[in-house]
């Protein structure tokens, strides 16, 4: 098996070399937050399959992190074999939600992004300086996780042992 030139060799406890292969996505790939994507795909009576649909190409086709789709609206409704008018109202709609967030417009064509608080391309850092400049999107079976605070010890009172 071919190796990168200059990678590590991994070794079991025994000594001998462990196989390694290259990393298993083709292609980029992005991290999403779980429980938002779950918050979408039960907010049946807010969002239809049709607009969970656009929303799962944008985020297949986001090139790179804090990056827009570079696709007109008729170009994107061609691959999804879609009507560009009923498109538009189911990007109009993700857009009011703040899960599409528009970035930029040139000349009749306005170009989006998905909100970095439902996905990111790069780092951990980078995702959270990217959040600083949005609103989080409106999802209505969103629930956010609770965490549990960790409990104190308690301090013993003066003549009680610990």
């Amino acid at each position: 098996m071919a190796r990168a030139a200059g990678s590590p060799k991994r070794y079991d406890a025994e000594g001998n070399v462990v196989p390694t292969t290259n990393f298993g996505y083709a292609g980029s790939y992005s991290t999403v937050d779980n429980s938002r994507m779950n918050g979408i795909a039960e907010a049946v009576e807010t969002i239809t399959d049709r607009e969970s649909r656009v929303l799962i190409w944008w985020l297949a086709n986001t090139p790179g992190p804090d990056m827009h789709v570079e696709l007109t609206i008729t170009e994107i409704a061609a691959r999804l074999k879609m009507d560009p008018k009923a498109l538009s109202r189911n990007v109009a709609k993700l857009n009011k939600l703040r899960l599409l967030l528009h970035v930029k417009t040139i000349g009749r064509n306005r170009f989006f992004r998905v909100t970095p608080y439902l996905t990111h391309q790069g780092s951990a850092f980078e995702q959270r300086t990217a959040i600083r400049d949005w609103n989080p999107p409106e999802i209505p079976a969103y629930v956010p996780p609770q965490k549990d605070k960790p409990k104190r010890p308690r301090k013993a009172a003066a003549g009680e042992e610990e």
